[in-house]
């Protein structure tokens, strides 16, 4: 959870000249000492246009306001909040329109939250944004203009809205970007929209081939385009004559973490829907940005990891099926040493051959019967030895035994383990009996 400070607001109406206080609620004085931030603005048409801000203290958080005398923030008016030195600001649902340059060169930008509203997002509007790490554009976002993110080279993922039509020329220029879901709204590509965006390792497009200007993925060495199956018009697509490119049957929805106040952890759903017409056989979920959400003398762990690729990106392998044109819920869960949210988590999830895991075979140890939670989930709990590996193992019989995905270190403590099902355990179709064995 992130904790925004109510800050006041430096109120421009007519001739008039006022503060606002946040944490007061009522009108002050205008003071010769300006509190920490303060906004400039003008009135058009019923709304609120913030023009700039005054007193950008390095460290502190932005909220901008929705309203201001009642009347509702609407735009963010060109170079508004440039160069500004906060490093968290929170947009509200009631802006529709950010300007060109808005943001323009806030380097201690790390984070910011986009109202529902943003319909517009200006040319260069965080341009040279350097240390903002990952953002969610709105589903009311249509398009993307030119050099929106030009050389924001700590940008590691984007969550594009479904609405999205186009991407400007030079977009993500210089761009530290990962991997990118292409969402199946885009019907054009600017110019060198990715140019240089060396990290850049994977790009699904989840709808027909879209036109592309030139040099669409110049000097992005390492990747690789996939496309959902069934889609067209991608055996023609000139930008991508150098890049390799696959059909991919694969179909992800990501949900919101939530966090569970019984186990500690971060649970976040995701559905995996196979549009092909052939049962897929073993999956691997990927997470790609996991460094980057260890900000703020936080660090995030991926529970259940089965291991780390050739990058270190931790991983959890699923050795079940997926049937033909069918939808599978999986829930992946994260522990964060500070108990703050992890935002925008990216999880890369690819078909790979899987072999179920190996039961480990050693002592017994005594856990307590299991409980079903008001999510529907079971679970139950059982005493630990600090430092000692479990391997938690499954049955529908007593006589078959599966094991889950990963292994769990021991507190010194009792832990409540949480069957979340796939990808740490297969599906639960009836009764389910525990087991955990101490790793020799």
């Amino acid at each position: 959870m992130n904790f925004i400070r109510k800050l006041p607001l430096l109120l421009l109406l007519g001739t008039a000249l006022g503060t606002w206080d946040h944490a007061q609620g009522q009108a002050m004085p205008k003071s010769p000492t300006l509190p920490n931030y303060q906004f400039t603005y003008t009135t058009n048409n019923g709304g609120i246009t913030i023009t700039g801000v005054t007193g950008n203290d390095a460290g502190l958080n932005l909220t901008i306001p929705s309203t201001i005398n009642g009347l509702p923030v609407t735009v963010l008016a060109s170079n508004a909040l440039a160069g500004g030195n906060f490093n968290i600001v929170s947009v509200p649902d009631s802006v529709t329109n950010i300007e060109d340059s808005a943001f323009s060169g806030c380097t201690n930008l790390g984070m910011i939250t986009l109202g529902a509203g943003v319909v517009n997002l200006g040319q260069k509007a965080f341009y040279n944004c350097s240390k903002l790490a990952s953002i969610t554009l709105p589903d009311s976002l249509t398009s993307i203009a030119d050099s929106t993110f030009f050389n924001c080279h700590n940008l590691t993922q984007v969550t594009l809205g479904s609405q999205v039509t186009s991407i400007g020329d030079s977009a993500f220029v210089l761009s530290g970007l990962t991997s990118l879901s292409v969402p199946a709204s885009v019907t054009s590509i600017g110019w060198r929209a990715f140019y240089n965006c060396a990290g850049l390792l994977t790009v699904f497009f989840a709808g027909n081939a879209p036109a592309m200007g030139m040099d669409v993925f110049y000097g992005d060495n390492q990747l690789s385009v996939s496309f959902l199956a069934g889609t067209t018009g991608w055996s023609a697509t000139a930008a991508l004559q150098n890049v390799p490119l696959s059909e991919y049957p694969l179909i992800v929805a990501q949900g919101s973490l939530t966090f569970d106040p019984q186990t500690g952890l971060f649970y976040q759903p995701m559905t995996v829907s196979n549009s092909s017409s052939s049962t897929l056989s073993g999956l691997r979920f990927t997470v790609l940005n996991l460094a980057g959400l260890a900000a703020n003398n936080n660090t995030v762990y991926l529970v259940s990891a089965t291991g780390t690729n050739a990058s270190g990106l931790p991983y959890v392998n699923y050795a079940g099926s997926l049937p033909a044109n069918s939808s599978t819920p999986f829930t992946l869960a994260y522990y964060s040493t500070s108990r703050q949210a992890p935002i925008g988590v990216n999880v890369l999830v690819e078909t790979v051959s899987i072999t179920a895991p190996t039961n480990y075979s050693g002592s017994l140890v005594s856990v307590q019967p299991p409980f079903a939670r008001p999510d529907g989930k079971m679970a139950f709990e059982f005493k630990t030895v600090a430092a000692q590996t479990y391997a938690i193992q499954y049955s529908s019989d007593l006589i078959t035994w599966k094991q889950a995905q990963g292994l769990v270190t021991g507190t010194g403590t009792a832990l409540i383990w949480v069957d979340a099902g796939p990808p740490d355990t297969e599906a639960s179709t009836g009764s389910r009996y525990y087991r955990v064995v101490q790793v020799p």
